[in-house]
């Protein structure tokens, strides 16, 4: 029987992204899904400005200081920081834009995306802060109450889009339904935030409503999530062009 069933690393004009080839005839296990994710990332170069300090113990969770001036945000009157350092490593992200996702007429939260001081993104930034190996994260200021819910809902269907929709290898799959476990409870309010942090060697930290969360060590998830909003099939496409406006020589105003 034929059916979705192959999930690889592949290049989509150009940008490395995880993709899904259908009408096959009998899905491989899990374990050559990952042998083939990992065998095709390790031919992606290597654009690490600098490693992540060396730690006995990782962090289960992180914190940040504002070290820049402000910007203004897209569609907002927000302003968010230029630079931002990771407390427990000493390494500074900088903001490369921001955007208003929108839904429908309705603004529902102003993303920010940031990378780590001196990652060099190629000539495809987006390519870049998908498949670079630096620090990176994506912060989103909500401007509308948004119950969980409607908050998984979305990344599921990102990561469809993404993914596939069946097929996943088994390491993603699973370290995605804790990531979902982490956004529980009461939703998220007007004023209140959301944001995911990769550290190279440490994982990807969660933060909902300035409650941390422990690091998921998988960078095959970190990659699918970050194509949520710069992939083939972002989950908007003025939203993906805006968190990269500054690389982009778009006004920072």
């Amino acid at each position: 029987m034929r059916r979705l069933s192959v999930i690889i690393v592949s290049l989509v004009w150009g940008m490395p992204c995880l993709v899904a080839i259908s009408d096959a005839e009998d899905a491989p296990d899990s374990t050559a899904l990952e042998d083939s994710i990992k065998a095709a990332t390790e031919q992606l170069p290597d654009t690490a400005p600098s490693s992540i300090p060396e730690r006995k113990t990782i962090p289960t969770v992180i914190s940040f200081r504002e070290t820049g001036e402000r910007f203004k945000g897209k569609g907002t009157d927000m302003t968010f920081p230029t630079q931002v350092l990771i407390h427990e490593s000493g390494v500074t992200l900088n903001a490369l834009g921001s955007g208003v996702r929108k839904k429908f007429v309705f603004k529902v939260y102003e993303g920010v995306a940031y990378v780590q001081e001196g990652a060099e993104l190629g000539d495809d930034p987006f390519q870049g802060i998908i498949a670079g190996d630096f620090a990176k994260r994506i912060h989103m200021f909500f401007e509308r109450d948004v119950d969980m819910e409607k908050i998984q809902g979305a990344y599921r269907d990102g990561m469809k889009k993404v993914l596939g929709e069946e097929g996943w290898p088994e390491s993603v799959a699973e370290d995605f339904e804790t990531f979902l476990g982490y956004l529980s409870g009461e939703g998220i309010k007007d004023q209140e935030s959301l944001s995911l942090t990769w550290v190279p060697g440490w994982g990807l930290y969660t933060d909902v409503k300035g409650q941390g969360y422990p690091p998921l060590d998988n960078p095959e998830l970190a990659g699918a999530l970050w194509a949520i909003w710069f992939g083939d099939k972002p989950v908007s496409k003025d939203l993906k062009k805006d968190m990269l406006r500054f690389v982009l020589d778009e006004d920072r105003d």
